[in-house]
């Protein structure tokens, strides 16, 4: 298992575009959850996610927002993938300390029935960093040290999805803003 780590993974300008669009853009839903980790995590910091792209075939299930899908175009044709099954941004609000969620691997559906896509085939994760701050996602790969990722403007992060890894909050920007592709 590797985890791999781009820096300027889109264009500044594109980069850009993103950031301002999902940041300042007042028509994007955006739900509330009181734990970000699954409801594993004690740290009473929630987190605000809005699916951009959802997609079960066990279930039938599909979600789609053209618009953000258009601003994420230059993230969609750098990742070259044939299947994609979900696309969430996460909006982690900025704390007075720096606080690390729980530890959790990336749910596998979108019904609560825990099962794999019917395809078979590993997907993988790709976490984009939308904007600048102090907080960073941690990687436990292979049960080995943490890997803790920064969060920087640009950076992709790209792994198995079966990895374990936790995100934090940010203590120097309004929000921490990442952006979770699940896909083969």
């Amino acid at each position: 298992m590797s985890i791999n780590i781009i820096d300027d993974f889109i264009s500044g300008v594109d980069q850009t575009r993103l950031e301002q669009a999902i940041l300042t853009d007042e028509s994007i839903p955006w739900n509330y959850r009181a734990s970000p980790n699954h409801n594993l995590d004690s740290t009473n910091n929630g987190d605000f996610v809005h699916r951009v792209f959802a997609f079960d075939i066990s279930n039938s299930f599909y979600h789609i927002n053209p618009y953000m899908l258009d601003v994420m175009s230059p993230l969609m044709v750098r990742l070259g993938s044939d299947y994609l099954r979900q696309i969430k941004i996460n909006i982690y609000p900025r704390s007075d300390t720096l606080m690390e969620h729980a530890q959790h691997v990336d749910k596998l559906d979108f019904q609560n029935n825990n099962t794999l896509p019917q395809q078979g085939e590993q997907e993988y994760s790709l976490i984009y960093y939308v904007n600048n701050n102090d907080g960073y996602t941690k990687f436990y790969p292979d049960n080995e040290d943490p890997v803790a990722v920064e969060s920087k403007r640009g950076r992709i992060v790209y792994t198995d999805v079966p990895t374990v890894h936790n995100s934090t909050t940010c203590t120097n920007a309004n929000v921490r803003c990442t952006i979770n592709f699940n896909f083969r």
